[in-house]
C-alpha cells in the first residue's frame, strides 16, 4: 500500500494526513522511497528512511515522519513525539502538519489548547484541498469552546459536514447525535436522526454511543421500544467499559423493566460501578446490601456504602439514606466505620456521577 493509503483514513481523534505519494515528488522530495518500503510490506524501512528525509528539514518529511510514530509504522507509537514532530513541522511550513497539529488539540479536554487549534485552522481552510478534514475539529472547537448559542450551533453544522466527509469517525458521529437529541445551540432536534447517528457511532465501536442506543431503544426515542435489545446495548457497552451502562443494567435487573428481574444479577451489577468508583454505583450496591435484595441483609456494609455516596455528594443518596435509615435499629458504628475504611482500602474514592 501507498504512504497516502496508509495515512489518510481519519481516525476519531488525530488526523494523519499524510504527505503525497510517489505521484507528486516534487511536494516531498524523496518520500517516493518510503512508499516503496512499504509496498514491499517493510515498515522498519520506511521509518528508516522518513527518518533521513525528515532530519534534512524538509517541512513534508517532518510531517510524514510524526504520521508513522503516531501509528507505530516500524517502531512503537510515541505520542509525545509525534506531537514534537507536528510542532516541528508547522514551524518549517507545512500546511498538513497545521491541520493535525489542530485535529490533535482539539481533541483534546483541555478547552484551554482551542484558540491554538482555531488559529492553525484558519490558516488551513484556505487551502481547498485540505477543507474536509478541517470540518471536525472546527466543530469539536465550536461545540465545547463556550463561546455562546451561535458558535455552538455553527459548531453542530461543521460537524453535520464532518460526518459527510468522514463517516468512520466515531467521535463525529457520536456528537452530532447528541446534537440532534439535545437541539445543541438552537440546532435541529430529532430524535429519529440523534438514534441514527447514535447506532452509526456504535457501529463504529464508541462505549457511550452504544450506551445511548440502549438508552433509545429502552424509551422509545427515535426508535421503537425495544427493552430486551436495550439490555443487549448497555450489556456490550459495559463490556467496553462503560460505568453508566453497568448501572443501566443493575437498574433494568432489579425491576425487571421490561425484561426478567433478576436481583442478584442487579447487585452484582451495582458493584462492577462501585468497584470503579461510581458513587451511583456504591449507592446502589449499598440499597441492595442494606434491604436484603438479590441476597442476604447486610446493613453494616449496607449503611457503610450509603454514607461514602453521601459523602462523595451522590443527591440520590443523601435523600434516600434519611429514609431507609428511619425506623430501622442502627447497625454498630464501630462495624459501619470498619467497613468504610475497609471499603477505601481496597477501592478508589466514590465519586459521583
Amino acid at each position: 500500500m501507498t504512504l497516502r493509503a496508509a495515512l489518510i483514513a481519519l481516525a476519531a481523534g488525530v488526523a494523519l494526513a499524510g504527505p503525497a505519494s510517489a505521484a507528486q515528488p516534487s511536494f516531498n522530495p524523496g518520500w517516493e522511497q518510503v512508499d516503496a518500503a512499504l509496498a514491499r510490506n517493510d515498515p522498519a524501512e520506511a521509518r528508516r528512511i522518513a527518518e533521513e528525509l525528515a532530519k534534512a528539514g524538509h517541512p513534508e518529511a517532518i510531517n510524514g515522519l510524526a504520521a508513522l510514530v503516531a501509528q507505530g509504522i516500524g517502531g512503537s507509537p510515541d505520542p509525545v513525539r509525534y506531537r514534537e514532530l507536528l510542532e516541528r513541522a508547522v514551524a518549517a511550513g507545512s500546511l498538513t502538519a497545521k491541520l493535525n497539529l489542530a485535529r490533535a488539540l482539539a481533541s483534546d479536554s483541555d478547552t484551554r489548547l482551542y484558540p491554538r487549534a482555531l488559529s492553525l485552522l484558519q490558516d488551513v481552510i484556505k487551502e481547498p484541498k485540505l477543507g474536509g478534514p478541517t470540518y471536525y475539529p472546527l466543530g469539536r472547537v465550536m461545540i465545547f469552546g463556550g463561546h455562546g448559542a451561535d458558535e455552538l450551533k455553527q459548531g453542530v453544522a461543521y460537524m453535520a459536514q464532518a460526518v459527510s466527509f468522514e463517516p468512520q469517525n466515531a467521535d463525529a458521529q457520536f456528537l452530532l447525535a447528541r446534537a440532534y437529541q439535545g437541539g445543541w445551540g438552537g440546532s435541529e432536534k430529532n430524535a429519529a436522526k440523534a438514534f441514527e447517528h447514535f447506532l452509526a457511532a456504535s457501529k463504529l465501536g464508541d462505549e457511550r454511543a452504544e450506551r445511548y442506543v440502549g438508552m433509545a431503544r429502552l424509551n422509545g426515542q427515535g426508535t421503537a421500544t425495544d427493552p430486551p435489545a436495550a439490555l443487549a446495548d448497555f450489556r456490550s457497552a459495559a463490556a467496553h467499559g462503560s460505568v453508566w451502562a453497568m448501572i443501566d443494567i443493575a437498574a433494568m435487573l432489579a425491576v425487571g423493566e421490561g425484561v426478567p428481574a433478576d436481583p442478584p444479577a442487579a447487585r452484582d451489577w451495582y458493584r462492577r460501578a462501585a468497584d470503579l468508583g461510581s458513587a451511583h454505583g456504591v449507592r446502589g450496591l449499598g440499597v441492595m446490601l442494606y434491604r436484603g435484595e438479590g441476597g442476604a441483609v447486610d446493613t453494616a456494609n449496607g449503611r457503610a456504602l450509603l454514607e461514602l455516596a453521601v459523602d462523595a455528594g451522590d443527591a440520590d443518596a443523601k435523600r434516600l439514606a434519611p429514609l431507609l435509615f428511619q425506623g430501622r435499629e442502627a447497625p454498630d458504628r464501630a462495624a459501619v466505620d470498619a467497613a468504610k475504611a475497609a471499603w477505601l482500602q481496597s477501592h478508589p474514592p466514590p465519586k459521583a456521577d
